[in-house]
């Protein structure tokens, strides 16, 4: 079987169970992470692996749909959703956390799982599997 997974992190448990699954086809999303991003696609191609990088914001629901779709256009196919993005701003004191960063840091770590499954679902063959760390 040719496993075609999406990841929301670039490196760490998402490379870790797209292994286990002995994923062909990766692509992988990131915000900023370029060098990460990179290290990971050295990683999947070095297995024999393709893999297909995505750069966006997994907070923003409109990328998250068009990241799915540019997948399942590129590879004619989606097992696997991986959702792995997560953000953290250690602050000494909950009186510094601003809203602007609560909702910022919810919409990766929450709303993206949302969006990015409900983006999928529709593509998900019977068997396929949704992955949230």
């Amino acid at each position: 079987m040719h496993l075609s997974p999406v990841a929301t992190a670039a490196s760490g448990a998402p490379w870790q169970c797209i292994m286990r699954a002995k994923a062909l086809i990766v692509t992988i999303i990131y915000l900023e992470e370029h060098d990460n991003a990179r290290t990971t696609r050295e990683m999947v191609e070095a297995e024999g692996r393709t893999c297909f990088m995505l750069a966006g914001d997994v907070g923003d629901e409109v990328f998250c749909r068009e990241a799915v779709a540019a997948t399942v256009d590129r590879f004619d196919k989606l097992d696997i959703l991986v959702n792995h993005a997560g953000e953290q701003h250690p602050v000494a004191g909950i009186e510094e956390i601003s809203a602007t960063q609560l909702e910022r840091t919810f919409r990766t770590n929450c709303f993206s799982f949302f969006y990015l499954t409900r983006a999928a679902v529709a593509h998900l063959p019977r068997g396929g599997a949704l992955l949230h760390k």
